[in-house]
């Protein structure tokens, strides 16, 4: 028995890393943050650590049984989401044209750099619990993974793995965005990368409202 819920963690990792290394609104955010400060990527990384841990958790233990007991709970995060990410790509783009302002100014600061720990995880995590696909995905991934008679010790293992592949993926996206070359590059190409950076967040924005 011991064995097949060996397989059944191993075969939830693996399906989940690959959708966790999918490009989508955790991706994004990270990133733009991490271009501006490697302290702001890691607090990001860490927030969407934290989400997908509650995600998980919740997921464990019945998430199944709470969208059935309110159906409308999907399309309210959705909406909820949708906003958020349209919020975060005006931001982003808003700033890009701001940038040049800034640097007439004696003591110019990068847009983001301001922002503190805090400040930088709220944002990792809201990103995180307002995807109403990570909603309908986890719900997914444990009802075909783990068997309902799971013990104890499977659900908290599979919590864990989740947490860690998150946690891990995003810190790596962080180190490497915020990395001397990387940023170098950035500078260089600030205000388009912020542009197409918000684009992104926007477009997700649309996607997750045309997604019925």
């Amino acid at each position: 028995m011991a064995s097949l819920y060996t397989y059944n963690l191993v075969s939830l990792a693996s399906i989940y890393f690959v959708t966790c290394a999918s490009p989508g609104p955790d991706f994004v955010n990270v990133t733009s943050l991490s271009l501006n400060a490697r302290r702001n990527g890691v607090f990001a990384a860490a927030g969407v650590a934290l989400g997908c841990f509650i995600w998980s958790t919740t997921a464990a233990f019945g998430l199944g049984f709470l969208t059935s007991k309110l159906p409308n709970l999907v399309h309210s995060v959705k909406l909820f989401g949708a906003i958020y990410l349209v919020y975060l790509g005006a931001s982003l783009i808003l700033a890009s044209f701001m940038s040049r302002e800034r640097t007439t100014a004696s003591a110019p600061t990068r847009p983001g750099s301001v922002l503190n720990g805090w400040v930088s995880l709220r944002r990792g995590l809201i990103t995180d619990l307002t995807n109403p696909t990570l909603l309908v995905f986890f719900g997914s991934l444990f009802a075909a993974t783990l068997p309902s008679s799971s013990p104890l010790w499977v659900r908290c293992a599979s919590i864990f793995t989740i947490t860690f592949i998150a946690g891990s993926w995003h810190l790596a996206l962080a180190l490497f965005f915020s990395s001397r070359s990387t940023r170098s590059v950035y500078e260089r190409l600030r205000r388009p990368v912020d542009v197409i950076l918000g684009a992104l967040l926007v477009l997700l924005a649309i996607r997750l409202v045309m997604l019925a």
